[in-house]
């Protein structure tokens, strides 16, 4: 069970980012699009969250977290759709993916948890990487733009991976679906005011369609959302980390390569093959540290 389980949640990850990559690169036309995109997803995440685990009660403490946390969910899949439609998506996944550091550095900043040398080396691995990635001659307002949309993905991602640590490490550690269908309502919420701001306060029109083959995407986008957080908590719990964290995360990671090469047909320069690779061991170093 554990193992199906675990292969349900891998394929709802990869799906997602793939999913999210279709549609920043080939359909998304404008900031509406993109806003009306991400409130389909969320607000489908928050009815599958709630049909899965009810309207259960929660203390005052999950329910603010459960707010950061949605507004964190929000922008940093805001913030990922943006940097998927400015680079490669390989590259973009995989210095995202680096947000797992930001969860360990608070862990023994905070938790006391031990730091090892391994987090350390894939740390200054993922920065070797990440140098590596950018383009210093040719677009450079574009990279620039590209590098800074991962880094807030990154930021929101690894304050997500806080979250749940505080309230793992918390006394209501108990209300997870509670802190999760709070998260998801909050997050749709959030990306209703923002796509109503854009069309109505901007004058903004959508080229998005909600009959168009996007909308459906966007649903499953957000089914995966819940299927991703609700599994990957219980799998968490059950499985050792030292298994968990690098299977998931590098298996994800390498699935996704092999979609944004076949279907995308992605390329990368000398420079930045040899930086990814560098990035992707720097990944597995994160996990095992």
């Amino acid at each position: 069970m554990v193992w199906g389980l675990f292969l349900f949640s891998l394929v709802a990850s990869v799906a997602q980012s793939t999913l999210m990559n279709e549609f920043s690169k080939r359909r998304m036309q404008s900031s509406c699009d993109l806003y009306l995109y991400n409130l389909i997803t969320c607000a489908v995440a928050a009815v599958a969250m709630l049909l899965y685990g009810g309207i259960p009660q929660v203390s005052l403490f999950t329910l603010l977290l459960g707010v950061a946390f949605g507004l964190a969910t929000n922008l940093g899949a805001v913030f990922k759709l943006l940097a998927l439609r400015s680079g490669a998506m390989c590259y973009t996944l995989l210095i995202i993916t680096a947000q797992m550091m930001i969860p360990a550095l608070s862990g023994a900043l905070v938790w006391d948890e031990p730091l090892s040398a391994l987090k350390i080396l894939g740390a200054l691995l993922m920065f070797v990487s990440v140098a590596l990635s950018i383009e210093y001659k040719d677009e450079k307002k574009a990279t620039l733009r590209w590098f800074l949309y991962c880094v807030a993905a990154l930021l929101c991602s690894g304050s997500v991976g806080v979250m749940q640590k505080v309230l793992g490490y918390s006394d209501y550690s108990q209300e997870q679906n509670g802190f999760l269908l709070v998260a998801m309502a909050v997050s749709a919420l959030f990306a209703l005011g923002s796509f109503l701001y854009r069309r109505y306060g901007k004058g903004e029109v959508p080229t998005l369609k909600l009959l168009s083959a996007a909308t459906p995407a966007a649903a499953i986008n957000g089914v995966c959302m819940v299927v991703c957080n609700v599994v990957n908590l219980y799998l968490a719990a059950v499985m050792p980390s030292i298994l968990f964290f690098p299977l998931f995360n590098g298996g994800a990671l390498l699935l996704l390569t092999a979609v944004a090469f076949l279907v995308f047909r992605e390329r990368l320069n000398r420079v930045q093959t040899v930086g990814f690779l560098i990035g992707v061991a720097a990944v597995f170093l994160l996990c095992l540290g």
